[in-house]
């Protein structure tokens, strides 16, 4: 029998947790030799079950949580919890380990109790607090991007074809009027938070935020595989539904949205230097923008090229309807047009 494919989510919390599993039997290795100046399964067997604990514990329910505090509280509040994580798999398979060597519980405890493992314990603990911070920063910066700077992937312009998607909210100037400042950029926070699970789930990259507008990009080949570029739309609608009752509680309202996608070159470039940052120049960005902002006016919800479309397989999920071509403030020439909600 065939096995199924992962969905994108699925595969990115698995390569997620490979790859903690895969720093830590290294780091487990390298300590091994240096301690004990030989090498035997205990230390990388006991670096990958750290690392499973711990990669399962980030993509857990409670990392979802931590993701809501600031940056410092994040981390703090990660590195004590995890402190406490850590000693399982070093309990474990030492009491097991000890029992095939034939040591009794009191040498068990001996060990417990004695500096050596201590030593294991903190040395595991400033690892995971090492991999913590990276992890946070990455996601910071936005998945990916802390890699890029430091490969220097786009130290050079490259041309490379993307998907752009631009969402913002709908009737954000009434809200704003309605609301006090402080209670905006509460939805406006609470709202971009939420895209976060969508985001990851299909291999979005968050590019900019502009006031009440987010701005989504994927290389082609991930944005078009299982039409990830649209389904992230079909996915932020289950979360905010999830949430209407929180939005509803909170600030009144349940927060609506329009978004518009296209695909086509852009000059990928590294630049600044006091903040650095990666750019994204082409003039499909202006038409994803301005796809956008013909939902109002057409009634619609999301609205992309059929330059994209005509790429992809769309969703049952979504019904389409081909506009034809349709004119474009700012766009010398229309540009054809499918509704998908």
């Amino acid at each position: 029998m065939p096995m199924l494919p992962l969905l994108p989510d699925t595969r990115r919390r698995v390569r997620s947790v490979l790859l903690l599993v895969t720093i830590c039997a290294v780091v487990g290795v390298v300590y091994e030799v240096i301690d004990e100046g030989r090498l035997t399964l205990w230390g990388p067997g006991t670096g990958a079950a750290l690392g499973l604990a711990l990669g399962l514990l980030d993509e857990s329910r409670f990392a979802e949580v931590t993701r809501a505090l600031p940056f410092g509280v994040a981390v703090v509040t990660k590195a004590l919890t995890y402190s406490l994580v850590v000693a399982i798999p070093f309990l474990t398979l030492g009491f097991v380990g000890g029992l095939l060597q034939g040591l009794t519980l009191s040498d068990f405890f001996a060990w417990v109790f004695s500096a050596s493992f201590g030593g294991q314990v903190a040395l595991a603990v400033a690892l995971y607090l090492g991999i913590l911070f990276f992890r946070h920063l990455d996601r910071l910066l936005g998945p990916g991007i802390l890699l890029r700077y430091i490969t220097g992937k786009y130290h050079r312009p490259k041309r490379e074809e993307r998907i752009f998607m631009f969402l913002d909210l709908k009737s954000s100037t009434a809200i704003a009027e309605r609301l006090d400042h402080e209670s905006y950029y509460a939805l406006l926070n609470a709202f971009f938070r939420d895209l976060t699970g969508p985001v990851l789930a299909t291999s979005a990259e968050i590019y900019q935020y502009v006031g009440d507008e987010v701005v989504l990009t994927w290389t082609l080949h991930e944005g078009l595989d299982r039409a990830n570029c649209l389904r992230v739309f079909r996915a932020i609608d289950n979360v905010i539904q999830d949430n209407q009752s929180h939005y509803q509680n909170r600030f009144g309202l349940v927060p609506e949205y329009k978004a518009g996608v296209h695909c086509g070159d852009v000059i990928t470039a590294e630049i600044g230097e006091l903040r650095k940052g990666i750019v994204y120049s082409g003039d499909v960005l202006n038409t994803a923008s301005r796809i956008q902002g013909t939902c109002n006016p057409l009634g619609k919800r999301l609205l992309a090229s059929r330059e994209l479309v005509e790429r992809l397989t769309v969703p049952e999920a979504f019904q389409r309807e081909d506009l034809g071509a349709v004119p474009l403030t700012g766009k010398a020439n229309p540009v054809e047009l499918v509704a998908l909600a």
